[in-house]
């Protein structure tokens, strides 16, 4: 998948992505309803080391809003991921062994020897 979008900061990157989510669940969730199939609630993953961020960067309020507006006019519920959870990490973060171990198990990932 192409984006033609430039993100400046990884927050900013985390808050597209939260983004793009919640308008694919929008659409998931529209295309249930067409089916006449039965719907439960949306859960949307997000970051939760972000939240802090937008909350101090000015930059990003207005995609949070937007966020925000997704998940109170459409049924979803936001549930921010601990960084100890987040398997995403692995791959932005510099991990000390065992963390990363962690991570590496719940992707699947084993050693070839």
């Amino acid at each position: 998948m192409k984006f033609d979008i430039l993100a400046e900061s990884t927050c900013e990157a985390e808050l597209i992505a939260t983004n793009t989510g919640a308008h694919d669940a929008i659409w998931l969730g529209q295309l249930v309803d067409e089916l006449k199939l039965p719907r439960t609630g949306i859960l949307l993953y997000c970051d939760s080391s972000t939240d802090e961020t937008r909350r101090k960067a000015p930059s990003h309020q207005a995609k949070d809003l937007k966020i925000r507006e997704y998940v109170s006019k459409n049924g979803m519920t936001a549930k921010p991921v601990a960084t100890t959870d987040s398997v995403a990490d692995m791959l932005t973060k510099p991990l000390n062994v065992e963390p990363l171990r962690h991570h590496r198990a719940r992707l699947g990932v084993c050693a070839i020897e």
